[in-house]
Parts: C-alpha cells; structure tokens; sequence
C-alpha cells in the first residue's frame, strides 16, 4: 500500500542536495526532491512527458553548488516550482507518486502482475484549479485502465478521498465515454446520522452506463454529469 496525504510540504526554491537513494515519496512529499533527483535520466524525461501529456508542462532539475531546485517546462518556457501557483505545487508529488505506483520494481514476494498496488490518496484537489481537478481524474482513469506489462509491470488501485464536485463528476464524464467502466469506479459516502449522534452512515453510490450517480444522498451536491 502507498500513500500520499492531504498536506504536501511547501516547494523551496533550492532543496540542498543529499547522498540518499530515495524509493518511494513520504506521505507529505516532503523527500519529493530527493526522489526526482534518485530518477534516471531516462525515467525522469519519462514522468515529465507523463505529466505534460496531462497537464501541458514539464518537469526539469537543475543542478548547482550542492542545491537542486525544481523547474516547470511549459511551452519552451522554464520556471521555477515556487514561481507558480500553490496548487501546482501540491499536486506534483501526487502525480509523481501516481507516476511511480506502476512505474516502481515490485517486491520479489509479490510476483509478477498478480497482486496489485494499492495508492490511497487524501483530498488530491486541494489548491488546485477545477479544470486540473478533472485533469487529476483523467490521470488517475488513465492508469487504473491499464493492465500490467513488460514495460509496466503493476496494476494499480486508487483508493482516493475527496470533497470534489467537479472531481466526481469528471469520473462519471469518462464513464460516459467508455474510458473506464462503471463496475470499476465506487463512490463511498460517509456522512452524519440524522438520528443518532457519533454514528457515521456509510453508503455506497455508483455511476450507470451514462456516467450518472445511482444512489446518491440527496443535498450531497448534484448528482449529474451534464
């Protein structure tokens, strides 16, 4: 099981470089420096592609007098990670980390493409723009549909915690469109009982073949797709 949280730490504009190998992304991101930099070169241009085919920007490192710092490649145009938005920001290290669930060398015990990985991620929209917010959904569709390979050995499941309209919404647009099946995608809603005080409902929604809601609580938010 990877994880990421809800509160990434804040990008530096130079991170001091360290002698560490680093594997996997800390739950609040805050060794995200030091994992880009353990990437080859190959497997770094790799996650930058990844992301830009997404988002329309890059990633690049920069090297210099024992500091690395993180730049943005948007159109021909490099900027460095605190000179954008916030929100660009949070959500690098969980693309990153979405990035490596399948990407990463399993464990010999778990064999080859039968047991999947499983990436919990908390609240990935905070900070970030709604149009990127349906970008975060397309990032996650895209690779929950793809099966182990050769080159891709892990399945991947996303258990993902969100207070996103526009987040669920995305989901049941790429329904619609047959980029992910409804049977795949489970809406869990957790919400106060009406009636008994400290007792938390549960209640499972899913999308139909049209990507809309079925069984959703009423006044959650809309329960469209349109």
């Amino acid at each position: 099981m990877l994880y990421i949280g809800p509160a990434r730490a804040r990008s530096e504009r130079y991170y001091r470089y360290q002698e560490l190998a680093v594997s996997e992304i800390d739950p609040d991101g805050k060794n995200f420096p030091m994992f880009l930099n353990s990437l080859s070169g190959s497997q770094l241009r790799q996650l930058s592609r990844w992301i830009e085919n997404l988002f329309g920007y890059g990633l690049t490192l920069s090297r210099s007098g024992g500091h690395i710092s993180i730049n943005l490649d948007e159109k021909g145009a490099a900027s460095n990670l605190v000179d954008v938005g916030y929100g660009v920001s949070q959500i690098l290290p969980v693309l990153a980390q979405i990035w490596w669930a399948r990407e990463r060398e399993r464990p010999l015990w778990m064999g080859k493409n039968t047991i999947p990985t499983f990436l919990a991620i908390e609240q990935p929209e905070l900070h970030l723009h709604p149009a990127h917010q349906a970008l975060l959904a397309d990032a996650l569709v895209g690779e929950a549909a793809l099966r182990g390979s050769s080159s891709r050995p892990n399945k991947v499941h996303f258990l993902v915690e969100s207070h996103s309209e526009t987040f669920i919404n995305r989901l049941g647009q790429l329904v619609s469109q047959g980029k992910i099946k409804p049977e795949s995608v489970n809406i869990v809603v957790f919400s106060p009982d009406d009636e008994e005080e400290r007792i938390t409902k549960v209640q499972v929604a899913t999308f139909n073949e049209d990507g809309s809601l079925e069984n959703w609580p009423y006044g959650f938010f809309q329960a469209t797709v349109d």
